[in-house]
C-alpha cells in the first residue's frame, strides 16, 4: 500500500513567514497549500508571533504533516533580524513538537539541493524549479517554503536519490 507522505515547509521571518504543504503519493509530488503569513511592522513582537502561531496551528491541524521542515537561516549582520527570526523558528518548532510531529532544521544549501538547484541559486531559480516539480507558480517566501517541504519529503523517503534525479531531469 502506497501511503501519501505530507511535509510542511516553513521559511521563517517575523514579517513574512512562508509555508508550503507538499505531498508525495505514488511517486507524484503535489502542493496542498502554500502562502505567506504577513505581520505588520507596527505590531508588537508578541502580537506578530501570535498571528504566526494561529496560522501554523491551523495548518498542522488541517494537513497533519508527517514532518515539519524549517529552514535554518544564518545571519551575519543584522542581529535584530536574527533574533526575531529565531523567535519564529521557536514558535514553529514548539507547535510541531506539541503536535507530535518531527521537526527538522535544514540549511538553505540542503533546500537548494532537494529541488536540484545550484549552490549559488537565487530566488528566481528556486521559484522555477518549484514550478517544474509541483506544477504551480509560487513566489518568494511561499516558493522557499514549498522547496523546504520538498526537502522534508526527502527525509521520509528512501532512497532519496530518486527525487533528486527527478528534479534534475525536469530541467
Amino acid at each position: 500500500m502506497n501511503v501519501a507522505k505530507i511535509a510542511m515547509g516553513v521559511d521563517p521571518g517575523i514579517q513574512h513567514t512562508g509555508y508550503g504543504i507538499v505531498r508525495v503519493e505514488r511517486g507524484a509530488y503535489s502542493l496542498a497549500q502554500a502562502g505567506v503569513v504577513v505581520t505588520g511592522s507596527k505590531e508588537e513582537p508578541a502580537e506578530r508571533l501570535w498571528t504566526i502561531q494561529k496560522v501554523i496551528t491551523t495548518l498542522l491541524e488541517e494537513h497533519k504533516p508527517d514532518i515539519v521542515c524549517v529552514e535554518s537561516v544564518f545571519f551575519n549582520r543584522n542581529v535584530s533580524s536574527a533574533v526575531s527570526t529565531g523567535m519564529v523558528i521557536g514558535v514553529v518548532s514548539a507547535l510541531g513538537a506539541g503536535a507530535g510531529i518531527p521537526v527538522e532544521f535544514v540549511t538553505p544549501q540542503a533546500v537548494k539541493s532537494a529541488v536540484g538547484a545550484r549552490r549559488d541559486a537565487g530566488k528566481a531559480e528556486i521559484e522555477m524549479l518549484v514550478k517544474r516539480l509541483l506544477k504551480v507558480e509560487l513566489k518568494n517566501h511561499a516558493a522557499d517554503a514549498a522547496a523546504c517541504g520538498l526537502c522534508g519529503l526527502l527525509s521520509l523517503r528512501k532512497p532519496t536519490r530518486i527525487f533528486i534525479e527527478a528534479a534534475v531531469s525536469a530541467k
